[in-house]
Parts: C-alpha cells; sequence; structure tokens
C-alpha cells in the first residue's frame, strides 16, 4: 500500500491512525511525500498513477464546498478529471 501525501509547507504531516494498524496486520506501507506546488489535482494525480493506485481515497473539501464549487479546487479537479475511483473524506 502506497501513501501519497502532499505538503504545502515543509512539515511532515503525521501518518492517519489506520496505517499503523495496517502495518502491524503486516501490510507493507510505502510512503511518498511530495510538496505541492502549482496545480494540487494534477499532482495528486500524478502520484497516484505512478505508486500503480487502483484506488484513491483522500481528504476532501478543506475549503467550504460553495467556495470551491464558486471557483474550483483540488476536489472539484479530481473529480471532474477522475482517471481511477474516488473514495472521500471530510
Amino acid at each position: 500500500m502506497t501513501l501519497i501525501i502532499g505538503e504545502h509547507d515543509g512539515n511532515e504531516t503525521r501518518l492517519p491512525a489506520f496505517a499503523s494498524t495496517l502495518g502491524r496486520r503486516g501490510v507493507q506501507i510505502i510512503v511518498d511525500r511530495f510538496r505541492i506546488d502549482g496545480d494540487v489535482g494534477e499532482q495528486i494525480r500524478t502520484h497516484a498513477l505512478a505508486a500503480n493506485a487502483d484506488l484513491l481515497i483522500m481528504g476532501a473539501y478543506t475549503r467550504p464546498h460553495f467556495l470551491e464549487w464558486l471557483f474550483g479546487g483540488p476536489t472539484q479537479d479530481l473529480f471532474t478529471h477522475a482517471t481511477l475511483p474516488i473514495l472521500t473524506h471530510h
């Protein structure tokens, strides 16, 4: 399993709690961290496809949904240009 984590600042985002649970059960976890610069949706798609992803599980709508609908944003971009199934969590 590969976790891709995009970050705006240089700080390391904590791994989700399920990563340690899976690790204890013998699932090998690879972490691909990248610095977000430019088109967030495109960067996420690129990293997911490079990891041979079958499914993209991601957080969604970090900005108010109305603003993202009005002005666009990474979540809307990923839905519009989906290249693999997406499961979101808000």
